[in-house]
């Protein structure tokens, strides 16, 4: 089989998270061809791959959203169809979008993205917005800010879609839509999967941006949304990670009939046969993340100065990769500033396995998540958690009527106290800590198998091609 994975700002660029799965389910299918379409947003990127590609990935398509598609010169330019824009006028204001007629006029061999945005009938568009639903802003404000926002959707929509039997999707957003596209195109099936929910993911970056005004950030929300639905449509299967996420996806508009829940799962064996932790004199609390501000690692260091008052021999080791420069340079300047240089340490990418062993228990303070893998690893290794009520974090740590017991502590988004006291409980009570741990192991061997993960993706595929083959 030849599944075309597609892929946005994740594998195999970056650590963690969707890539961690994208990478483990590759490697256990070797007997299956695997092609990766991936977007990325800088060109600068390009081949900077953090990940050892499996031998089974036969070819890797990159797509970058800030380059320009190279067309070919010609006299005349392309003159789009009324219909199309239309359609174009409908996605920008958020209204429905028959997006049949924006894939017909892209796959014009003489169409490019460059004639429309040079043209008057851009131009066009722009005044009659500008001078009626946008007429509080700028005209050169709504002449870009539009601009930005469909220039690399469209250029997305001119590709080539590589030949596959399956094309799978990691989320929805640019890549869901490059999935429904393969969809229209080959009429081959299309699985859908979503690890958080993105619109509403991008909705959270938006409304907390200070770069747009509130119109314009209306226009880019009900964007996502638009292009999220179409991949919704399109999809001959749309699995989510938990029963509420699926519940989300029903009621933005999925099909509850196409829809199906396969949890996340683990190689739980590599973890279980880890010792239990050394005794050193200290309690050492692991942060397996990375830094970004949808981690939260700012309520993370403020929460652990509370614990450190009260447990003066506890010690934080925050791991994982960079995703935003910035954001950890203002993290380490927490560090500074709180006193906390000899008792937190930050690492670069690790492997887990590594470090696992060292932790009496882990942390999680993200506020947006889907179902951490995080977690389960931290499950399989015996080691607690301590974790925020986003996703499926409560789930995980309470069980779903399993009849096991807490594997942890949930606690409230950004509640610094709430977060210490958890971790200040299971930093006093090492017999705690162990019972948690165990309850949590027992968790995923019943639960969160990495066996039962990849079979449930697998039963779709051949549900998917046994109804295309009629």
């Amino acid at each position: 089989m030849k599944i075309c994975f597609i892929l946005e700002g994740c594998y195999p660029y970056v650590y963690g998270g969707v890539s961690t799965w994208v990478n483990q389910y590759i490697l256990s299918k070797p007997e299956h061809e695997f092609i990766l379409l991936t977007i990325g947003a800088n060109k600068r990127d390009r081949h900077k791959f953090v990940y050892d590609i499996p031998k089974n990935v036969i070819k890797i398509e990159e797509i970058f959203l800030d380059e320009d598609v190279e067309v070919n010169s010609k006299a005349n330019k392309y003159i789009s169809s009324d219909i199309f824009l239309k359609e174009i006028k409908n996605l920008i204001l958020g209204e429905k979008v028959n997006w049949k007629n924006i894939f017909d006029e892209v796959k014009n061999p003489n169409w490019n993205d460059n004639d429309f945005f040079e043209g008057k009938q851009y131009l066009n568009i722009i005044n009659d917005i500008a001078k009626n639903e946008l007429k509080e802003d700028g005209f050169l404000e709504v002449f870009f800010g539009i601009k930005s926002m469909l220039k690399p959707l469209l250029q997305l929509l001119a590709i080539p879609i590589p030949d596959a039997d399956i094309y799978h999707s990691a989320s929805t957003g640019y890549a869901g839509i490059l999935g429904a596209l393969a969809k229209y195109k080959t009429n081959k099936p299309f699985i859908l999967t979503e690890h958080g929910i993105y619109p509403r993911e991008r909705e959270e970056e938006l409304l907390a941006c200070d770069w747009l005004d509130d119109s314009m950030k209306k226009i880019w929300i009900q964007f996502f949304y638009n292009i999220s639905s179409i991949a919704y449509e399109k999809a001959t299967f749309v699995t989510s990670l938990f029963e509420a996420s699926k519940a989300t996806q029903i009621a933005l508009g999925c099909d509850k009939d196409k829809c199906y829940v396969i949890p996340n799962g683990i190689n739980y064996k590599q973890y279980e046969i880890m010792p239990d932790k050394k005794e050193n004199g200290f309690t050492d609390i692991g942060a397996f993340i990375r830094f970004s501000r949808i981690k939260d690692v700012k309520t993370l260091l403020y929460s652990f100065y509370e614990t450190h008052a009260k447990c003066n021999n506890a010690r934080l080791h925050i791991f994982g990769a960079t995703n935003d420069k910035e954001y950890k340079k203002e993290c380490l300047e927490i560090i500074d500033s709180l006193g906390l240089k000899e008792c937190v340490t930050v690492y670069g990418q690790i492997n887990p396995l590594d470090y696992m062993p060292r932790m009496d228990f882990t942390i999680l303070t993200s506020i947006s998540e889907g179902q951490p893998l995080t977690i389960l690893e931290s499950f399989a290794a015996r080691r607690p958690v301590v974790c925020t009520n986003v996703g499926c974090c409560r789930e995980l740590i309470e069980g779903n009527n399993d009849g096991i017991g807490k594997a942890g502590i949930c606690c409230t988004p950004m509640d610094i106290s709430g977060i210490a006291r958890a971790m200040i409980t299971l930093c006093q009570d090492k017999d705690l800590c162990k019972k948690l741990g165990r309850n949590g192991l027992e968790r995923v061997k019943k639960n969160y198998t990495y066996e039962k993960m990849i079979n449930g993706y697998f039963e779709l595929y051949e549900k998917g091609i046994k109804n295309w083959q009629g």
